[in-house]
């Protein structure tokens, strides 16, 4: 569970570290779906926090999110679970 969910980092650009990052779609005849997303773990703690953003495919306007955590640990197995969410969904990586 993340510790918090937000509209706003709770790390700045240069206290992370990209651990992971994937970039997913889902297109069928219903929808043309986006989903991006990053794994960033703090340089100097074991803060972490995912950052998502995700819309319409053709979309000026995505929705961000952080999600933030007090461990690298609790944060890796959230990204892995919702990557592997989004793939039953039926979102594919580009």
């Amino acid at each position: 569970m993340p510790v918090n969910t937000e509209s706003e980092p709770m790390l700045e650009e240069k206290q992370f570290n990209i651990a992971k990052k994937v970039e997913l779609q889902c297109v069928n005849e219903k929808s043309s779906k986006t989903y991006i997303a990053s794994l960033e773990l703090s340089k100097n703690d074991n803060r972490a926090q995912i950052f998502s953003k995700w819309g319409r495919i053709d979309s000026e306007n995505l929705t961000n999110e952080w999600r933030w955590y007090d461990s690298h640990e609790k944060a890796t197995k959230e990204f892995e679970s919702i990557v592997k969410s989004k793939k039953k969904k039926g979102y594919e990586e580009v």
